[in-house]
């Protein structure tokens, strides 16, 4: 099935413009005759002289949300995830999200990554919203997650970044759910490796960010 994805990206300096954007679906499943399960995932991608904005609206007919705290183990629960990387770069970042908000923030090589401390996650801003609802007698999960992700922190890591027209980075993101009744790996971008692991720039794409209006 074509799976349109991005390879541009355009600006966005509101959550309001944000979601005038194109949305992509997450559903590339990558190890299906283990993992096969597809949750609804529609995916949006916006940037500004500030900072970029992500938004991941999630329906699925399972939840776990346990992870309460920045950096736990948040890809256990009902988890969406962002890695990103200037072009050229070897270290990347990845967010990773519960669906309460609850932020994995890291940094680093797929052999050498850290986590990053509370002064460095409390500047990535988010709101998640969580519904339920009774599909042909199941429970129906419908779920949202936004979030800023500053130049200002972006930078502590590139000091020389800077956001702008024709810039480009390499992304993926992720629908994940590890401890989950049944646990499920897709992403935006295809991972071709023998098992689960979204730590792989090697798969990340580029994308162009568009001149503003």
């Amino acid at each position: 099935m074509n799976n349109p994805t991005p390879n541009t990206v355009a600006a966005a300096d509101s959550i309001e413009e944000l979601k005038k954007l194109p949305k992509y679906a997450i559903r590339n499943v990558n190890w299906p005759d283990r993992y096969p399960l597809c949750p609804e995932v529609r995916f949006q991608l916006g940037w500004s002289e500030t900072g970029l904005m992500v938004r991941f609206q999630v329906k699925e007919e399972q939840m776990r949300r346990i992870c309460l705290n920045d950096n736990e183990e948040v890809y256990e629960d009902s988890c969406v995830e962002f890695f990103f990387r200037p072009e050229g770069e070897t270290t990347y970042f990845n967010l990773e999200f519960n669906s309460r908000g609850t932020l994995l923030l890291g940094h680093g090589e797929p052999r050498n990554r850290r986590r990053l401390p509370p002064e460095q996650t409390e500047l990535v801003t988010r709101n998640a919203f969580l519904l339920s609802s009774e599909k042909n007698g199941k429970t129906q999960f419908e779920w949202e997650l936004r979030a800023t992700i500053p130049l200002e922190l972006i930078r502590q890591e590139y000091p020389d970044f800077i956001l702008s027209p024709n810039c480009i980075l390499e992304i993926n993101a992720y629908k994940c759910g590890d401890k989950l009744p049944e646990p499920h790996f897709v992403s935006l971008f295809p991972i071709f490796t023998e098992k689960p692991n979204f730590h792989c720039p090697q798969f990340f794409q580029p994308v162009r960010l568009k001149e503003m209006k």
